[in-house]
């Protein structure tokens, strides 16, 4: 019984956040579209508001307690570079688009090899109006371009992942 009422008012807080301190319309309404293309489209196996709030949006803007994205486009501008972010492996959106909702000032790039998975990416960032962002049909090891900062999100396990994207990176 104790689980159960810790869990529960858990879950009372969970929704007192988001809809009394953290809400966001575009990032309610990127939920909304996110559930309605996940039901045409497998992207994730999460398929309800909560969950994909607490599991997608939430997870993807935790990126913002350890980098300042803001500072470092800011620190870009004043050098006359653009500051680019990739999300590798970007698969249904998550961290790109809750990033790019958060950061309408930096450019992100979503870079994946399966055309659905981006088509459906451009749907939501049509329907939501982001601007910033541009999609890229590509395996990593096709990628030339270089980026400010890599993301990525359920792809590969960090020992392999970080060889085959540190070249992506700008030297600092």
């Amino acid at each position: 019984m104790f689980f159960f009422t810790r869990y529960l008012l858990l879950q009372v807080l969970d929704y007192f956040y988001y809809f009394f301190i953290d809400f966001d319309p575009k990032r309610d309404l990127l939920i909304e579209t996110f559930l309605a293309i996940n039901e045409k489209i497998n992207l994730s196996a999460v398929r309800d508001y909560h969950g994909v709030y607490v599991k997608h949006i939430l997870d993807s803007i935790e990126l913002e307690k350890v980098i300042d994205l803001r500072a470092l486009n800011a620190n870009a501008k004043s050098k006359d570079w653009l500051f680019k972010v990739a999300d590798i492996g970007t698969g249904g959106g998550f961290p790109l688009l809750p990033l790019a909702i958060q950061y309408p000032e930096v450019e992100f790039v979503g870079i994946d090899s399966v055309r659905k998975k981006l088509q459906a990416i451009s749907d939501m960032a049509n329907i939501l109006d982001i601007k910033n962002v541009r999609l890229e049909r590509k395996r990593i090891e096709e990628v030339r371009e270089k980026f400010d900062v890599i993301t990525a999100r359920a792809v590969a396990h960090v020992d392999k992942l970080i060889p085959r994207v540190h070249t992506l990176l700008k030297p600092t």
